[in-house]
C-alpha cells in the first residue's frame, strides 16, 4: 500500500490529489493557523523567516525534512505489506521544482538506504514567497549536539581546540531535552565565549487515532537538515561536525535476523555521502565532517582533549534507546535502561576508559536479561554476535563491513579495523576476553 503525505504551505494552499481514492493519505501543514494537520515546530520556521536568512532551497529542505519525519513517525510499519517496508509518496511545494527534480534520485536513494522504505516525491510550485537572503551572519562552524556521550566528546574536543562552535539539537517528547540543556549549560560555563546552543522542539501533527511508529529510522535526516539550515544562514562556507563513533556508524548487524529491521544507518558513510550530495545540488554551503569515523566510543573517551571535564560530565549524558523505560521500573526517569545496544556500547566504552558511569535499570553483568523476554533481545544478539566474531577470520570482517552498505575502497581497511576494535571493546566488557 502506498501512503501519500501532502504538504501544504500557506493559508491558500489547498492542494488535493485526484484519482487516488484507494490510497491512504494525510496532510502536514505549515503557515496555516487553524489546522489540525499543523506541524509542531516550536516556532522554528517563524524564527528563521523573521531574520530573512534562509535561501528558498534551504527553506524547502527544512520543510522536506519535517515532512519526512512526519511520515516516518505517523505511518506505522505494521501497515506495510511485509510489516516493515513502507511505500511513501511525499507531495511537496517548493520554490524551484526543476532544481528538486534534478536531485530526486539522490534524495530517494538516501532515504531508502536510511530507513529501508520506498520513497517517492512529487514536487509542485509553492504558493509562498521566500525572499532573498539578507543580513547574513559570519557564522561559526556547527556541531550536532544530541545530549549523548559522543556529542559530548565532540563538543569538548572542538572547544578545547579553541574553536567557536554553534551547537544544534532537536528533541520531541521525553527526557532528551533535559540532558541537552543540562550539558549545554555546563559546557557554556566552561567555555563561555566559544559555545552557542540551539535546541528545537519538532514533532509531527498530533493526529487523532494516530500512534507513532517507534523505529524512527529516518531520525538523522531531520537532525542533519536542521543543522544544515543554520549553515545556510552564513556568509561563509561552514563545517558541520557529526560526532559519532565508527562502530555505531557502520552498525554491523550482530546476527542475520537484525540485518534489516534492527540495523540503523543514521550516520553510515554512504548515507553521509548522499546527504552531502543533496546539499551540493541545492547549493547549501555546508561541508560535513565525521571526525570519529575510525574511532571506537572507548577511544573517543580515552583520547578526549579535556579528560578531566569528560570524567566530570560523561555520566550526565544520555545514550539510551529507551530513556522512558525507567519510569515503568519506578526509578529516576533519567536512568539508562542498560539492555539496549547503545547502552551496551556505552558501558563498554566507560569500562575501557575507566570513567565513572551513570546508573542503569539493568546490570547485564550481574543480572543478564532472561533469554525468553523481549527486553533482552539486544543483549542476546550482541552475545551471539560476539561469539561469532571471535571465530571469524579477517576475510569475514571484510564481508561484514561491506554488508552494511557501500564504503569507499580507500577507507575499507580503516573501517574493518574500527569494527574489530569496537567488537573487542564490547567483548572485553561483556565476556572478559577479546579476539586476538
Amino acid at each position: 500500500m502506498n501512503w501519500n503525505l501532502i504538504v501544504r504551505a500557506g493559508e491558500n494552499d489547498n492542494h488535493r490529489l485526484p484519482n487516488i481514492e484507494k490510497e491512504a493519505r494525510f496532510y502536514v501543514d505549515f503557515y496555516r493557523s487553524n489546522s489540525r494537520w499543523k506541524m509542531r515546530d516550536g516556532g522554528l520556521l517563524n524564527e528563521f523567516n523573521n531574520n530573512g536568512r534562509l535561501t528558498p532551497a534551504s527553506h524547502d529542505f527544512l520543510l522536506l525534512a519535517m515532512a519526512v519525519t512526519s511520515a516516518d513517525r505517523c505511518i506505522e510499519r505494521k501497515y506495510a505489506d511485509d510489516s516493515w517496508q513502507r511505500e511513501i509518496t511525499i507531495h511537496l511545494p517548493v520554490s524551484a521544482p526543476n532544481i528538486w527534480e534534478n536531485t530526486r534520485d539522490t534524495l530517494e536513494n538516501a532515504l531508502a538506504f536510511l530507513s529501508g522504505d520506498k520513497w517517492h516525491f512529487q514536487f509542485r510550485k509553492s504558493l509562498i514567497d521566500i525572499p532573498s537572503q539578507q543580513n547574513l551572519l559570519e557564522l561559526n562552524d556547527i556541531c550536532l549536539f544530541s545530549g549523548g556521550a559522543d556529542s559530548l566528546v565532540g563538543a569538548i574536543d572542538l572547544l578545547s581546540d579553541g574553536k567557536n562552535i554553534t551547537f544544534v539539537g532537536q528533541y520531541g517528547g521525553g527526557v532528551t531535552h533535559s540532558f541537552q540543556k543540562d550539558l549545554g549549560a555546563k559546557l557554556k560555563k566552561e567555555y563561555p565565549d566559544q559555545a552557542d546552543f540551539y535546541f528545537h522542539y519538532i514533532e509531527p501533527p498530533q493526529i487523532e487515532g494516530c500512534y507513532f511508529e517507534t523505529s524512527t529510522r529516518a531520525r538523522s535526516f531531520l537532525f542533519l537538515s536542521l543543522s544544515a539550515a543554520y549553515g545556510a544562514t552564513s556568509q561563509n562556507r561552514v563545517k558541520l561536525y557529526v560526532p559519532e563513533n565508527g562502530l555505531v556508524s557502520l552498525n554491523v548487524a550482530p546476527t542475520e535476523s537484525r540485518t534489516g529491521s534492527l540495523s540503523t544507518k543514521t550516520t553510515h558513510p554512504y548515507f553521509i555521502r548522499l546527504f552531502k550530495e543533496l546539499l551540493d545540488n541545492l547549493d547549501i554551503p555546508v561541508d560535513i565532517v565525521t571526525p570519529y569515523k575510525f574511532k571506537t566510543k572507548g577511544e573517543m573517551f580515552i583520547e578526549c582533549k579535556n579528560k578531566v571535564l569528560l570524567e566530570k560530565l560523561a555520566k550526565d549524558s544520555m545514550s539510551c534507546s529507551h530513556p522512558e523505560q525507567s519510569r515503568w521500573k519506578r526509578v529516576n526517569p533519567k536512568t539508562h535502561c542498560g539492555g539496549c545496544l547503545p547502552c551496551l556500547i556505552r558501558r563498554a566504552a566507560f569500562n575501557s576508559a575507566n570513567i565513572h558511569d551513570s546508573d542503569y535499570v539493568v546490570d547485564v553483568l550481574s543480572t543478564p536479561p532472561e533469554a525468553n523476554k523481549k527486553s533482552g533481545s539486544d543483549y542476546r544478539a550482541i552475545m551471539m554476535g560476539l561469539m561469532r566474531f571471535k571465530n571469524d577470520t579477517p576475510s569475514m570482517d571484510l564481508f561484514k563491513v561491506k554488508s552494511t552498505g557501500p564504503v569507499p575502497s580507500k577507507d575499507i581497511t580503516a573501517f574493518m579495523e574500527v569494527y574489530r576494535r569496537g567488537m573487542n571493546e564490547l567483548s572485553q566488557f561483556l565476556t572478559g576476553t577479546t579476539r586476538q
